[in-house]
C-alpha cells in the first residue's frame, strides 16, 4: 500500500539516484509476497495474482515476475530419503501453496482465453460464406460469448476423462450439492492431477455403472470441439500463407526500388 512517509522521499530527484531500477532488484519485493503466504489466504493469494503488488518506487502495481513465480511454485522436502553413494539427505519437490493456487489461476486464465477465442472464431465463421461452405456445421446464428463457456471447459479440461470417470465425478458433485459445469467446482481435481505428492496417495476408484445424464450434451460438445479445431487450423495456415505472401511482395517491391541502397550484381 501507500506509505505517506515515504512519498516526500519519492519526489526527490536526488534520492531517486540510490533507489534500485525494479522493485525485484535484490528480492526487493519478496517481502510482501512473503507476508501474504504466511497468512495463508487463498483469496489474498488470487488477488497478487491477478493485480500484482504494490510497488512504492514505482508507485503503482506490477504483477508478479517470472522468477519470483519459479522460487514459490514448490518447497523442498525431506521424506526422510537419503542417497546411498554419499549419505546427504534427497530432498523431494512439492506443490506449495503458491503453487496450488497458481495452477488454477493459470488455467483459469487459459479457459477464459479459450472461450474469447471461440467467440471471435465463430463470429468470424458466421460472417463468412466461404468458410460456413467449406465447413459445415450446424450453430445458432446469434450467440453471445458466455454461450461458449461449456465448450471452453470441455476443451481445456472435460475431454481428458472416460466417460467412466466423469460419471463417478458426478455422483460426487451431485451429492456436494454443486454445479457439474462450474468451473470452480473442479479446482481440487485439477490441482490433484498436477502434485506429485497427491499423485502417490490417489486412490480413485470408479462407480463403473454410475449414471451419467450428459452423455447427449459431451456428444455435442466433442462435435463441435472437432470442428473447432480444425477450423483453427485452416485460419492460422492461411494466415501464415498470407504473411508469407505479403513478405515474398516487400521484398520484391525493395529489390526494385533499390531500397537497400547498393548495386546487388556486385554481391
Amino acid at each position: 500500500m501507500e506509505n505517506d512517509a515515504v512519498k516526500p522521499l519519492l519526489s526527490d530527484p536526488l534520492f531517486k539516484e540510490f533507489l534500485p531500477k525494479s522493485y525485484k532488484s535484490n528480492n526487493l519485493g519478496f517481502g510482501p509476497i512473503y507476508r501474504i503466504l504466511e497468512r495463508g489466504n487463498k483469496d489474498e493469494i488470487q488477488r497478487m495474482l491477478r493485480v500484482g503488488l504494490w510497488s512504492p518506487l514505482q508507485q503503482k502495481y506490477v504483477p508478479l515476475w517470472q522468477s519470483a513465480i519459479n522460487k514459490l511454485m514448490y518447497d523442498n522436502v525431506d521424506n526422510g530419503r537419503i542417497n546411498v553413494f554419499t549419505g546427504k539427505k534427497k530432498y523431494d519437490r512439492e506443490l506449495s501453496l503458491f503453487g496450488r493456487e497458481y495452477l488454477w489461476y493459470a488455467f483459469k486464465m487459459r479457459n477464459e482465453r479459450t472461450m474469447q477465442k471461440m467467440y471471435e472464431r465463430m463470429l468470424t465463421y458466421m460472417s463468412s460464406k466461404t468458410l460456413r461452405d467449406k465447413f459445415p456445421f450446424e450453430f445458432p446464428k446469434l450467440f453471445v460469448r458466455s454461450d461458449f463457456a461449456n465448450f471452453a471447459f470441455y476443451h481445456t479440461f472435460l475431454r481428458t476423462f472416460s466417460r467412466a470417470q466423469l460419471a463417478s465425478e458426478y455422483q460426487k458433485i451431485k451429492f456436494a450439492g454443486l454445479d457439474f459445469f462450474d468451473v470452480e467446482t473442479w479446482r481440487d481435481m485439477y490441482i490433484v492431477r498436477h502434485d506429485n505428492k497427491a499423485l502417490k496417495h490417489l486412490d480413485y476408484p470408479l462407480l463403473l455403472e454410475a449414471v451419467f445424464p450428459y452423455d447427449g450434451l459431451f456428444q455435442q460438445f466433442k462435435e463441435f470441439d472437432n470442428f473447432y479445431s480444425v477450423l483453427c487450423r485452416y485460419l492460422e495456415f492461411e494466415n501464415l500463407r498470407k504473411y508469407k505472401n505479403f513478405g515474398e511482395t516487400l521484398e520484391k517491391a525493395k529489390h526494385a526500388s533499390g531500397v537497400y541502397g547498393f548495386d546487388e550484381k556486385l554481391c
